[in-house]
């Protein structure tokens, strides 16, 4: 029996990025996928308002919300539609929600078409919770980019570490 190996540069090339794709007004984000654990219908989010943070219960165990439109645009969502929760990890497995309006996407990115946001960016906007970018070719013909979240520096934000 033989099997066909492909060489480590046809690997490379052939390496994607599988993420979840959400639409936030004009913006579009992405989530990797090993990075997703579960999209559940929304929960109850408790906090005081006033910022991008919330509280609600996971697994009987209470997680933080993060607000991506709140943080982004200084507002919040029309709460009409289907609204979800997806929860998130960490490289370490800390878990946090992220909510949404409407089912996320699912996509998959070439490797060599991602592009690292340069430090300056990342600490002077809101978006700099995004950690690369990629811009594709939609099925409609026009070109949309999409902002690849951080985990990492998500986390880091809620707990006050950045």
């Amino acid at each position: 029996m033989s099997t066909r190996q492909s060489s480590p540069r046809q690997q490379r090339s052939e390496a994607t990025l599988k993420c979840i794709t959400v639409q936030l007004n004009q913006l579009t984000v992405a989530l990797p996928i090993d990075r997703v654990g579960k999209v559940i219908k929304q929960t109850t989010v408790l906090g005081s308002g006033l910022n991008h943070m919330g509280v609600t219960h996971y697994e009987g165990n209470p997680i933080t919300v993060f607000d991506l439109h709140y943080h982004l645009f200084q507002q919040r969502q029309d709460a009409r539609g289907t609204n979800y929760l997806i929860i998130a990890k960490t490289q370490n497995g800390q878990k946090f929600a992220l909510p949404i309006q409407g089912a996320p996407n699912l996509a998959e990115f070439p490797s060599q078409e991602l592009r690292v946001l340069p430090p300056s960016y990342r600490r002077a906007d809101t978006l700099g919770i995004a950690s690369h970018v990629v811009r594709t070719i939609a099925p409609t013909g026009e070109e949309v980019t999409f902002f690849i979240l951080d985990t990492d520096y998500l986390a880091n934000l809620h707990s006050g570490g950045i």
